[in-house]
């Protein structure tokens, strides 16, 4: 391989980013005034978002520039710069330009959860972590790539190295779709005390022993109670078990008495999945709401649920839906 080899070596025995030596690297002068200009602009890019913006076109620049200018060896070692934006830009033009294991890196930086800025739209929130950045890079080249392999192994890492990367929701998700690493998954889950897109990947799997776990999930965030019953419904949705039904017919009947919330579209959503005369008898009653708004802010609700639904079990409500707009 082109890449790596000793040097990769000497790295791998530091606490990765943490002792990075800039002497090791013999810069020279030029090579650190590219360095400088990275510093200036603390912005990353994964895809077209931010596209010809004065940033964007500067980051064009230094990417070519850290190409023309760098040799492998350096740009690996600069993955370990005590500069996030710097080991996100090196990382980068290592995935595009050469040939190595870039999944050793990646794995090195599960706990790189130093900041940097994205633009806004883009496939990062507007603040990633600098592992997030990495994964996601090279996630991009797998993808374009055809390489479902790699993909694969990535996702592999992702979920068992100890991270708090926002990329290992999306791996465990994928995985739970392949039917992959159940115990793993339950294991995250217990230990991240539940999280809400952990009940709802977990529900995926549809086992008995989850019912419970799913039901008495609470969010330990008091400012965002909404999002108890929401991952709740959202769960129920992937995993619509009969031990479910009598807390949906209960949360319905009290969810109508009032405007409906932001959950309420997924409660819909969860009884629909049932996709049997109970559902449908259930999610006739928002029509018999007295009071005409509410009636009509939940029968809203209830559209944008069957719109996730195509079963024709409910083909009378989607007409009926019809014709009261």
């Amino acid at each position: 391989m082109r890449l790596y080899g000793i040097i990769l070596l000497y790295f791998l025995s530091l606490p990765a980013w943490a002792q990075f030596d800039k002497d090791f690297l013999g810069l020279s002068a030029e090579e650190n005034l590219i360095l400088k200009s990275i510093t200036a602009y603390d912005v990353v890019k994964t895809d077209t978002t931010g596209r010809l913006t004065q940033i964007w076109l500067e980051i064009d620049s230094q990417l070519c520039s850290l190409s023309e200018r760098m040799s492998a060896q350096k740009l690996l070692a600069l993955t370990y710069h005590d500069k996030p934006i710097i080991r996100c830009r090196a990382f980068h033009v290592l995935v595009d330009e050469y040939e190595g294991d870039a999944l050793s890196i990646i794995q090195e930086h599960m706990q790189d959860t130093a900041v940097v800025h994205s633009f806004p739209g883009s496939c990062l929130p507007m603040k990633a972590y600098v592992g997030d950045y990495f994964v996601e890079v090279y996630r991009r080249k797998c993808f374009f790539a055809r390489d479902s392999i790699q993909r694969g192994k990535l996702d592999s890492i992702v979920i068992f190295a100890p991270n708090k990367l926002s990329a290992r929701h999306f791996a465990m998700y994928r995985a739970a779709n392949a039917g992959k690493f159940y115990n793993k998954i339950r294991e995250i889950v217990m230990e991240a005390e539940v999280s809400g897109q952990g009940i709802i990947t977990l529900a995926k799997f549809r086992r008995e022993q989850d019912i419970d776990l799913i039901m008495n999930w609470k969010s330990s965030d008091h400012l965002h109670r909404d999002r108890n019953a929401s991952c709740t419904f959202f769960a129920i949705a992937e995993f619509p078990h009969p031990a479910f039904s009598p807390f949906l017919q209960q949360y319905i009947k009290k969810a109508i008495l009032a405007k409906p919330d932001v959950s309420c579209h997924l409660l819909y959503f969860a009884i629909a999945n049932y996709n049997n005369k109970t559902s449908h008898d259930l999610l006739s009653l928002p029509f018999q709401i007295a009071d005409k708004s509410i009636r009509t802010e939940h029968l809203e609700k209830l559209s944008e649920a069957l719109k996730m639904n195509s079963n024709p079990i409910y083909n009378d409500l989607r007409s009926r839906l019809k014709g009261y707009k």
